[in-house]
């Protein structure tokens, strides 16, 4: 549990500055909730618009300055970079191609690749849709409209959401999902239609707990902060003050425990299909479908620094790697202390910890990410890229 309350809620507010709505297990029995209704979803008419065009610039050199916040490598292979305040760079191995305001691009929070290629960027005001020539922005409208106390999925034929739930959920799975920012549940565009839906509330939820949320804070606690598809289609939401929640098309179901009522903003799912997640200042989790276990107090070495966790992979060789808001990245071997024999044990020489002094750039780790040859590329708070090389970082402006 919490060792100070007060730091918690500190640490707690100082995260909520830095990141918000980025596309990803605590002792004691899983009380997941398999009776909740669907959530609730409401319709938006799309408006879309061309932006005017202008060419982005190339360069060969990286150059960022803002906190790098999602990485994508496409069905080419190239490696898209999304930043906080800078736009969106693509990398082709050669060459940087830049999108900006100028290309008439947004502030963007998410990025997917649809069936045909295009490139989908989640933003506050909807989704933009690159096609590899313009830039076209489906906007939400100024009001949208809630159904009922029924969830309902509006289609053009207006069926309820529960008779159509083999079909839609089939095709949920090509779909886009990204955060509603600082107000409940997600976005979901499938190509033509966006789609609101909310996460369901309990009655007896508590309007403060120990992970720092108040209602004055001006944002949701059922805001999404992480969203990760795992590989049964299921769909999990990390959120800004309700823990973990997991959708399977027909029910929410909630990681009810006590410690993880709090932030959640890092989700995977390792290659023996555990739920790996990053508690904001309350530490990192492991769920096997069936309970949780708070992986940062299974510890013969410090783990202190992963009570920040913000971005959770698996390598090649099945480490697990943190990259955290201030103690810079954490790699995990499961076997090195145990030989494999024991499911989940912290040791001496399983966790190793790399910081700046190690050729980071920064101890804030905003994002890890494997691409499809199993490369690690890290991402940090001052807006720098790096490929871990083995043993050691090197810089992407610096590569060859």
């Amino acid at each position: 549990m919490v060792k100070n309350k007060n730091a918690l809620i500190q640490l707690k507010g100082r995260l909520l500055l830095f990141i918000i709505g980025w596309v990803v297990s605590c002792q004691g029995q899983d009380n997941s909730n398999s009776n909740n209704p669907p959530p609730e979803t409401s319709s938006f008419v799309s408006a879309s618009k061309t932006e005017e065009w202008t060419a982005p610039r190339t360069d060969s050199i990286f150059q960022f300055n803002s906190r790098i916040g999602i990485l994508l490598e496409d069905s080419k292979g190239n490696l898209w970079i999304v930043s906080h305040n800078d736009g969106v760079c693509r990398y082709d191995g050669t060459q940087f191609t830049y999108f900006t305001k100028e290309q008439g691009l947004a502030s963007v929070r998410a990025i997917h690749e649809a069936i045909n290629g295009d490139i989908w960027f989640g933003i506050e005001e909807g989704v933009q849709i690159f096609d590899g020539q313009n830039i076209r922005t489906i906007r939400l409208p100024k009001a949208s409209v809630m159904v009922g106390n029924q969830p309902t999925l509006i289609t053009e034929s207006s069926q309820s959401f529960q008779a159509n739930f083999e079909e839609e959920w089939a095709k949920e799975r090509a779909n886009f999902w990204f955060s509603a920012f600082n107000k409940n549940g997600v976005y979901r565009f499938d190509g033509n239609q966006l789609s609101h839906i909310t996460l369901p509330v309990p009655e007896d939820y508590p309007e403060f707990d120990e992970s720092g949320y108040h209602p004055d804070h001006g944002y949701d606690r059922y805001a999404v902060y992480g969203i990760y598809k795992d590989n049964e289609n299921k769909i999990w939401f990390g959120t800004a003050g309700a823990g973990l929640h997991r959708y399977d098309g027909k029910s929410i179901q909630f990681i009810n425990e006590k410690d993880t009522i709090g932030v959640v903003r890092a989700i995977y799912q390792d290659g023996k299909g555990n739920i790996w997640y990053g508690n904001n200042a309350i530490g990192v989790y492991q769920y096997d479908g069936e309970k949780t276990m708070n992986f940062s107090q299974l510890k013969a070495v410090d783990t202190e620094g992963l009570d920040g966790a913000l971005s959770i992979t698996e390598d090649e060789d099945g480490n697990i790697w943190f990259g955290t808001f201030d103690s810079g990245l954490w790699r995990y071997n499961p076997n090195a202390d145990t030989g494999g024999q024991t499911p989940l044990k912290v040791g001496v020489k399983s966790l190793v910890q790399y910081t700046s002094k190690d050729g980071l750039g920064s101890n804030y780790i905003s994002t890890v990410f494997k691409d499809s040859k199993g490369q690690l590329w890290i991402g940090t708070g001052k807006g720098d890229i790096f490929k871990f090389n083995g043993k050691g970082f090197d810089r992407l402006s610096k590569l060859k």
